[in-house]
This record gives C-alpha cells, structure tokens and sequence, in this order.
C-alpha cells in the first residue's frame, strides 16, 4: 500500500508528460506525409521534420523550464494545453498556405524543404515541449524524491514518444489520414486542457470554435467544403482528382489530365509514376515507358508470349500494355503497396479480372524466395525481361542498385534476358547514373543508356539497358521512333 500511495501523485503529470510526447511524435510523423505533397518525400524532407521537431522539443522545454517557476503547474497546463490544440489547427491552415508560396521555389531544394517544415511545425513543436518540464514541476510539488521523479517523468516522455510513434505509424495515417489525425490531436489536448482547469470559460469558447473549425476542415458537404477551403482549413476541391487516399506507405491519387481523349495521371506523394489513355493501352505516353515497349518490341520478335517481372506497380499502365499486345504471357508485378494497386484497379483501368499476377511485397523478398526455391531444386521462372520502375520520389530505392541486387536480377533472366532501369538524373553531372552504369557492368557484359533530351545540363529520364546479349539500340529510332530520344555511351 505505501508504494501505490507514493505512486498516485506522480501519475498525474506523468499520464500528461506521456500524451504529450505521444502527440508530438504523432505530429511529427504526420509532418512527412502532410508537406510530401508539396515536396516528396526525401532524405531532405525527414532530415528537416526531425531536426525541426527536435529544435521545437528544445525551445519548449527551455521555456517550460521558466514558465513552471514562475507559475501554478495545474493552471499553467491547463493555458498550455489549450494553446497546443488551438496551434494543431494552425497546423492545417498553415501547411496549405505555404505550400502554395511560389516564392519559396527561387530556393535551393533543401532550404525550401526546411523553411516550409518550419514555418509549419516549429511552433507547435515548441509549445508541446513545454508541457514535459511544467509536468515535472507539478510531480515535484508533491514532495517526491527529486531524482527518481525526474527519472519516471523523462521515462513516461519517452514511453510516450515509443507509444506515439508505433501507433501512428502502423495504423493511424493509414487508418484515418493525416488531416484526421490532427484534428484528433488538437481535440485530445482541449480535452485534457479541461480537466486540468473546469472552469476556464476560455477553453469553452475555444471548444465551440474548435468544433466549428472542424466541420468546416472535414465535414463532406458542399458549404462546408467551400468554406472550408476558402480559410485554408482545407485543401481547395480539385474536380481532376478522381481517387486518392493514404496508405502506410505514401498519399496516392488519380488525376484527369483530360477528358477526350480520357487520359489519366498517377500519383504517388508529388510524383507522377504513370499516365494512361484509358480507351487505348496501347498509347504509351510516359517516355520510360515508351523505351521499355520499343526494346521490348525489338527483343522479342517470333514471340507471343512473354515471362516479365515490373518491379513497381505504379498505375500499371506498362504491365496492362505487355497483357494486351502479348497476351497469355506471364506478368509478375512486385509493388509493396496493395493501396497502388488498389487505386489502380478502382481509377486506372486495371480490371479486376487480369492475369497479371501482383506480389505485394518488397521486391527484394519476392526475388530472394525466387532464388531460395531454385537453390532447393524447384522449378522456377526465368525471365525475358525484368523492368525497374520504383522510384521514391526522384530516385530509385538504394537496396535495388547494388551489385548484389543486380546479381540476383541475372540469375532470374533468361540467357538472352534483359534488365531494364528506369531513373532521373542531370547527364552533366550524373553520379547517380554513373553509379548504376558502373555497377551494372560488373554483371552485365552490355549496358545501355538512353536519355529523354538532348539537354545536359537539365533533369531528365534516363532508361538503362543491361543484358549479357549484345543489343543494338539504334534500331530503336529506326523501328520505334521515340520524340527527343539521344543514345549515350554506357
């Protein structure tokens, strides 16, 4: 009994400190996902969430250090907690404002990335870390031992933060989608703001105006949804967008680029992975996508079925156009996310009905059991072509560019295979292309580059080829000519 009676009057604060931290570490995974429609999601984008957060938990705890010996602790979170929730909805607001400051766009990529995290999610970053030192004052007060309370009320902010993070990020964004999330945050920190200080008419005004707010920013009805737009508390109705939702991995949408002919977008965060024309699969309109069909067209003559891999579903724009110009061949798609695929089938014309065959996995798990099951003497599929399409925002994941990776692409192949990557990069100063270019030699005895543009000094698709067969892609122009298509040197 004397242990629980020493307990009870740190739980309190502690429960606070640990919904607290839980908050700002929900916040800032949802941070990610909110600016990567503006600006991708990179190295940048996490490395500028992080250290802003990080500088906001700073800044409030050094001002909640002061503000708790100035002030009565329960009262004081009470204001706090209040004004955390009030800058939750200043969250939403502010995010679609700055993302459509075209001035920040005369800024380098990474100072771009920062000043728009920032002026985001600083603030709020900053008053949820005061919460945690004002929580330890009110623990202390109880006339605890001071080290052992400090010590449970740091442990509590970080089980917070573990809680925090596990649950946003295995369920929550996928789950309820980021805007959800904090108008949930925002009302959970009202809630708490209440029940430190009942009769703080402040927090009752706030409360009416919150719940007003948030009709406005979700509520799915036209009046609502105008308003809504026109206070930035939501982002303004695109009538093109014709499917999107969230998924654990990435915000996916569907845009109509035009309606006749019915030509559609896919998108992943900010980057556009596909476009279809959907009554004519065989109209290929992105340029990677035309140099996979022309080597396809050129490889496999006297053959009308094939056996592929496209590692990357994206809109499946290329897979449905090898199932329809080679049918009964064999398609594997390897995409690891089933949302990508389920947008595809409800938005970009995959039937639900087709052969090609979806693994939702990591590619990297699909080939190794592929190669597990060969090394256990089962008969397994050997390709004719294997195509590259997953890029994460400019780039293609690092785990599938390396040497070892492209070892395990070859063993899959067919004698007369061919391994097709597709990437963004600038020919002037292309390191990332010289690095793929220079690994792929090391186990493919041919390797290929085309380009989308005989502009150097610009960002531009390049497609890779790689084969231990000799290819003339010359006959390429010749046979399919493709608009400002340059051979370069491999």
């Amino acid at each position: 009994m004397g242990k629980s009676k020493n307990f009870s009057p740190i739980l309190i604060p502690a429960a606070t400190v640990f919904l607290s931290s839980a908050c700002i570490m929900v916040l800032e995974l949802v941070a990610s996902r909110l600016i990567a429609k503006f600006l991708g999601s990179s190295l940048y984008t996490w490395t500028s969430v992080i250290g802003v957060v990080l500088a906001g938990i700073t800044i409030g705890n050094y001002i909640g250090g002061r503000i708790a010996d100035r002030f009565t602790a329960r009262k004081t979170l009470s204001v706090l907690l209040g004004i955390c929730s009030a800058t939750c909805v200043v969250v939403v607001v502010m995010n679609n404002i700055v993302g459509q400051w075209v001035w920040l766009w005369q800024f380098g990529w990474s100072f771009r990335i920062f000043s728009h995290v920032a002026l985001v999610f600083l603030l709020p970053s900053a008053l949820l870390g005061t919460i945690s030192p004002v929580g330890a004052k009110m623990a202390l007060d109880q006339g605890l031992p001071t080290g052992r309370t400090v010590g449970d009320i740091y442990a509590c902010g970080a089980a917070g933060s573990i809680a925090g993070t596990f649950l946003a990020g295995f369920y929550l964004i996928a789950a309820m989608g980021t805007i959800a999330i904090i108008w949930t945050i925002a009302g959970v920190l009202l809630f708490m703001a209440i029940l430190y200080w009942a009769r703080l008419w402040a927090l009752y005004i706030w409360a009416a105006v919150f719940i007003a707010l948030m009709t406005l920013g979700m509520a799915p009805v036209e009046w609502a949804e105008n308003t809504g737009s026109a206070l930035s508390l939501r982002e303004k109705s695109d009538p093109s967008i014709l499917y999107e939702t969230e998924s654990q991995y990435c915000y996916i949408a569907v845009r109509q680029y035009s309606r006749n002919p019915d030509i559609r977008e896919f998108f992943e965060d900010r980057q556009k992975h596909s476009i279809i024309v959907m009554n004519d699969i065989k109209d290929l309109k992105g340029y990677y996508t035309q140099i996979y069909a022309a080597a396809t067209h050129q490889l496999s003559r006297n053959r009308d079925k094939l056996s592929v891999l496209v590692i990357g579903g994206g809109g499946y724009s290329f897979p449905q156009y090898i199932e329809q110009l080679w049918p009964g061949s064999r398609i594997d798609v390897a995409e690891i996310d089933p949302e990508v695929t389920e947008a595809a089938y409800e938005a970009f014309g995959l039937p639900r009905d087709t052969t090609i065959n979806t693994i939702n996995a990591d590619a990297r798990n699909y080939v190794d059991n592929l190669l597990e099951e060969k090394r256990n003497g089962s008969k397994t599929v050997r390709y004719d072509f294997i195509y590259e399409c997953a890029i994460n925002d400019f780039a293609v994941p690092f785990q599938l560019v390396t040497k070892e990776f492209n070892d395990k692409i070859a063993s899959l192949l067919a004698d007369d295979g061919t391994y097709m990557v597709d990437l963004v990069d600038v020919y002037d100063r292309g390191q990332f292309l010289a690095a793929i270019v220079k690994t792929l030699k090391e186990t493919f005895a041919n390797v290929y580059v085309i380009g989308s543009s005989r502009l150097r000094n610009k960002s531009q698709n390049f497609v890779v080829l790689a084969s231990n067969r000799r290819i003339e892609p010359e006959k390429l122009y010749a046979e399919n000519p493709v608009t400002n298509t340059v051979l370069y040197p491999g």
